[in-house]
């Protein structure tokens, strides 16, 4: 809630209020696992300001605006929905594995999804 109330402040209220759960949630965690990552490789160049509620929040922000005012979208989400072919070029990042299952989490920044490996032969 508190995300919202400050989300808010810098796209409007009514736009903060109309934004999923989901969404919220997905791009917080990957805004936060990139400023803190910059933070701790490249903090000296970043002159130490990017990792704060008001990094974060406005890291938000754009997303907001590039993703549902501008109508840009990531590379797997126009794969998901068939846009691009999945042989497409991209950079992915692996953000999680499934230990399980062997399973990848991976991220293009803005998506993520969980994908299988091919069995060894």
């Amino acid at each position: 809630r508190a995300l919202r109330v400050l989300l808010g402040a810098e796209i409007g209220e009514r736009a903060a209020s109309e934004l999923e759960l989901d969404w919220l949630q997905s791009h917080h965690r990957l805004v936060v696992w990139k400023l803190a990552s910059q933070q701790r490789c490249i903090a000296h160049a970043l002159g130490g300001g990017g990792f704060s509620v008001a990094g974060v929040v406005g890291q938000l922000a754009h997303r907001h605006r590039r993703e549902r005012v501008q109508r840009h979208r990531s590379v797997l989400s126009r794969i998901e929905d068939g846009t691009d072919p999945p042989s497409v070029g991209m950079v992915l990042c692996v953000a999680a594995v499934r230990c399980e299952d062997g399973a990848l989490e991976l991220t293009d920044g803005w998506r993520c999804l969980w994908a299988a490996l091919d069995a060894r032969s």
